[in-house]
């Protein structure tokens, strides 16, 4: 049995339909799907609802608005906060202090940055990942700027933040290699026990 599409004009099999009394066929409909999804408003809101459910999952202190996503990315004018890049369809929504570092879900925690930069920073401290790439000085002194300026703190008090942060996420990673290493180590001890029975 064949259908006409009411979008594309063409005689289809009833197959080529998600549903029988659905007007447009598969093919149109994954095409107005992904227009639909496209729109600004639409990344800005599938950018927040994935900010809060990765908060949620950190249980980390929340209280970003979509309010707060429309304006950050307002602000941007389409700009990678860390290196510059113009790329507006792109953007994601960065968090400067990662969420799964105990960052917050906060107006003054989150900035835009180019997909390069936001996947290649991951959950490093933003000091350290400035470090050891090359970056406009002059991007990061605006970037702590409006930190300050949305916090409703001085400057001073965001470079301390970032210093702290910092020297925190250095004692994790210690941490973490201590672990590693008594684990390993507690596991060549257990063998060395079975061994000697």
């Amino acid at each position: 049995m064949n259908k006409v599409c009411s979008n594309c004009r063409q005689e289809k099999n009833v197959t080529e339909f998600y549903a029988p009394k659905r007007p447009h066929c598969k093919g149109c409909e994954r095409t107005s799907a992904r227009q639909r999804m496209m729109t600004p408003e639409n990344r800005l809101r599938t950018a927040f609802r994935g900010a809060k459910r990765t908060a949620e999952k950190h249980s980390t202190y929340d209280d970003l608005t979509l309010d707060d996503v429309r304006y950050v990315f307002a602000i941007s004018d389409g700009k990678c906060a860390y290196c510059g890049k113009h790329d507006p369809d792109n953007l994601h929504l960065e968090h400067i202090a990662p969420l799964s570092r105990n960052g917050h879900n906060t107006l003054s925690n989150i900035t835009t940055s180019c997909p390069a930069c936001n996947l290649a920073k991951r959950t490093e401290a933003i000091l350290t990942y400035i470090s050891t790439n090359s970056f406009d000085a002059n991007l990061i002194n605006v970037l702590i700027d409006k930190m300050a300026y949305r916090a409703d703190v001085d400057r001073n008090e965001i470079i301390d933040l970032l210093r702290m942060q910092q020297d925190d996420y250095r004692w994790e990673d210690n941490e973490d290699y201590i672990r590693r290493y008594a684990n390993g180590d507690q596991a060549n001890t257990e063998r060395g026990r079975d061994a000697i029975s």
